[in-house]
């Protein structure tokens, strides 16, 4: 079976994505039946390749960080995102540009776009399906399209597909967990005393900040996830503006190890609860005691706790994240695309 896929944005994420498709070629095909063909990228700042013949995926990675894959593409310019979309000869289109946590622009235009003219999505920018997921999901459904985005809430970490495959006909009633790796890095760095700047950047230098990382600090990004959930997992129709929202900013290196000496450990938590039909969601700095799972939860990790009319409550932990984590999890949609396992 042969997918062909497009590339939108090629920054870390979508970096550690070719390296894996290529790292997985053999495995794919092997347990699949499955190859996957990149056959163009746009970026922001490196340029634009097109090739009906595919693209190189080692070539590419050595030009983008040369500076430019313009050398690579074949044919008329590509002058922007929508043409690009129109003239990729892909089955699949993959957004990973940079998330607009007000708007949920351009990606949600580009998605609305490729599921028009009939291309699978897969996601790893958060704002279409915070924004728009409803419609999106009913145009993919006209089209038979997939529409997957396993890779904007936990790196990967297969939380939808785990509701959509495991869970049938059950209500999720509550969802509370720690969703944003960077706020929780920097919690963990100032237990032990560093500034919240300097743990800021390191985490910015390891690649796992947002482009723009005051949409860690201030819970922008914690607040379009737990959106997400809320839209998806409990049928809302919130937007990250209506999440009430309070980031880590407010604290101190002194708050957050007074919080330890007294046995707490101070998290970003995310929670959205359906009160009555009526889901309301929140991010907030919480001083948990240490016998809380959530407390335990250090570094890049990552945790959600599901409660269920089914079953009382399902948690999910992530150990350390990155960059090829959520690659992985942009993988894993692309092979359910290819399996159908979509709908």
């Amino acid at each position: 079976m042969e997918l062909s896929i497009g590339l939108i944005g090629f920054g870390n994420v979508g970096k550690a994505l070719a390296r894996l498709i290529e790292l997985k070629k053999d495995a794919l095909r092997a347990q699949y039946d499955l190859n996957i063909s990149i056959m163009g990228i746009i970026t922001r700042t490196h340029g634009c390749a097109i090739d009906e013949h595919g693209l190189n995926i080692s070539r590419t990675l050595e030009a983008v960080e040369q500076g430019s894959i313009d050398r690579l593409h074949v044919g008329a310019p590509v002058p922007d995102v929508p043409t690009f979309i129109r003239r990729v000869p892909a089955d699949l289109i993959v957004e990973n540009t940079v998330l607009n946590p007000t708007t949920g622009q351009p990606a949600t235009d580009y998605a609305r776009l490729a599921l028009q003219l009939k291309r699978h999505v897969v996601l790893a920018n958060k704002g279409p399906v915070a924004f728009a997921y409803h419609e999106l999901r009913a145009l993919a459904e006209q089209n038979d399209c997939g529409f997957l985005f396993e890779s904007t809430v936990m790196d990967g970490v297969p939380v939808f597909g785990l509701v959509r495959e495991t869970l049938p006909v059950s209500e999720i009633r509550r969802i509370r967990g720690i969703l944003n790796s960077t706020t929780n890095s920097i919690l963990t760095r100032m237990e032990s005393g560093m500034p919240l700047a300097e743990a800021l950047l390191e985490m910015k230098m390891a690649g796992v900040t947002e482009a723009d990382p005051s949409y860690d600090v201030d819970g922008w990004d914690a607040a379009t996830k737990i959106a997400i959930l809320a839209n998806v997992l409990m049928h809302a129709n919130l937007r990250p503006v209506d999440v009430d929202r309070t980031g880590i900013g407010v604290l101190t290196v002194a708050e957050v190890q007074a919080a330890r000496q007294s046995g707490k450990a101070i998290k970003l938590i995310c929670e959205a609860v359906n009160d009555g039909g009526q889901v309301r969601a929140s991010v907030k700095p919480i001083a948990l005691p240490l016998s809380d799972p959530m407390a335990q939860i250090t570094g890049t990790g990552n945790i959600i706790r599901l409660e269920t009319d089914m079953i009382s409550h399902l948690t999910i932990g992530e150990g350390e994240a990155g960059p090829a984590t959520t690659a992985y999890g942009l993988l894993v949609d692309i092979i359910n695309v290819a399996r159908g396992h979509y709908r």
